[in-house]
């Protein structure tokens, strides 16, 4: 349908421009393997996976230089500090539907870039590859240890399938932290994340007393934000059906329906990777109303018939939605994808048929649609940018409308126009 084709044509747009925007030229400190020190920038892209590699700018317009992990002893950009390290890496495949049965470390030596997530007596390192779990490693005066952690497939005393964990970091943390007693029982309940372990450490700095030369880098955490959003709709309805009984609301073109739109958003916003991952659920009213008049005539038989259909419905919307948006200068764009459930909260559903048979006149009242859908699905898509508060957006989406009715579709389709405020 031409709503659904402009919005692509808008995605595509938006995507193309992302696309030129990809460079994002921060100030950085960058020394070489040989010692040298280079003062310019990198192009930080706030990476949520570690990079294999770095590309340096002496100036704005200087060609770029691509340093790797053997190139480089550490570079700082931002709040970020990462070292070169020829560390191990623990190879073993995280998610449940992937581990192995095997408790034994698949582990291989790489030189990579290891990102400082705490500095302090003893510091915490995490090394993140898109296709393995976060590794993380603590320093004492410049050497790495793994912590070794991994989850795998066992049986119970049932014979079923159960998730185990290998957590040799447990004894890892005993010996290096074993000059503080005072946090034995801390070590035992710590998991393997990086904001329990980052506590841990907190708490042995504390137990050693903590020198004022360190600093604790803590990773930045879920962000929230709460906002409002308004504007309109232009719904259409869409009726199918095989059944003669239904043919007033098949063979009618409802005229599109313009209404207000609007409602409350929580944006749940991914740390790092520049915050350009989001999501998105909302509260939204959404209404729609729809009337026509069906006219069919017999002259052989001497009829006329005419049906009047009347739809009138507000729901209360819960959207849902992952939202990728991506900064250019002052300004991010943004494309959203996600699902709808929709309530009703308040309907008309009127039929008027006037039957008409030589003179004689013959006129009923009922309900257009004999049963109405209590709870309407639908997935949307959209597009849009935004400053640090206001921001426009176009959506379309498509449901399964309102009849709850075997033999009668009624899909309905949107196109919605939001002004956004995000405080």
């Amino acid at each position: 349908m031409k709503n659904s084709n402009l919005l692509i044509l808008v995605l595509l747009v938006f995507v193309s421009a992302s696309i030129k925007a990809q460079e994002n030229l921060k100030p950085a400190r960058v020394v070489l393997s040989d010692q040298t020190v280079l003062e310019g920038f990198i192009d930080y892209q706030q990476w949520g996976a570690n990079p294999a590699f770095i590309r340096y700018v002496p100036s704005g317009n200087a060609s770029p230089t691509v340093y790797y992990p053997n190139d480089v002893l550490y570079f700082e950009v931002g709040d970020d500090y990462y070292a070169s390290a020829v560390v191990p890496v623990e190879l073993s495949p995280n998610e449940i539907a992937r581990l192995t049965d095997s408790a034994g470390f698949i582990l291989q030596t790489d030189t990579v870039f290891l990102l400082r997530i705490y500095k302090g007596t003893k510091s915490l390192w995490s090394f993140h590859d898109p296709d393995i779990k976060v590794n993380y490693y603590i320093s004492t005066d410049g050497d790495y240890q793994l912590l070794e952690y991994k989850r795998y497939n066992a049986r119970n005393d049932r014979d079923y399938r159960i998730v185990k964990e290998n957590k040799r970091f447990i004894g890892q943390l005993t010996l290096c932290l074993s000059d503080c007693k005072d946090i034995s029982g801390k070590i035992n309940k710590v998991s393997y994340a990086a904001r329990s372990l980052i506590k841990l450490l907190k708490a042995y700095d504390q137990c050693v007393g903590l020198s004022s030369e360190y600093e604790i880098e803590d990773q930045p955490g879920l962000r929230l934000k709460l906002g409002l959003l308004a504007g309109i709709s232009v719904s259409t309805i869409h009726f199918s059906s095989n059944s003669p009984a239904h043919k007033s609301l098949v063979e009618t073109d409802f005229a599109s329906s313009l209404k207000p739109t609007g409602g409350l958003a929580l944006d749940m916003i991914l740390p790092r990777n520049r915050q350009k991952w989001i999501f998105r659920n909302e509260l939204v009213y959404s209404s729609v109303s729809f009337e026509d008049t069906w006219l069919e005539e017999k002259p052989d038989r001497y009829t006329r018939e005419e049906i009047y259909n009347h739809l009138e419905f507000s729901w209360l919307k819960i959207n849902s939605m992952l939202r990728f948006a991506y900064p250019v200068n002052s300004m991010r764009i943004f494309v959203n994808v996600g699902i709808g459930n929709a309530i009703i909260i308040d309907e008309v559903n009127k039929k008027k048929r006037d039957w008409y048979f030589n003179v004689e006149h013959t006129v009923t009242e009922g309900k257009a649609v004999e049963y109405i859908r209590s709870n309407e699905q639908s997935w949307l898509i959209g597009a849009g940018l935004k400053t640090e508060h206001f921001g426009f957006e176009m959506r379309y989406s498509k449901s399964n409308g309102i009849s709850d009715i075997t033999a009668l579709g009624s899909s309905i389709s949107r196109l919605n126009f939001y002004l956004t405020y995000n405080f």
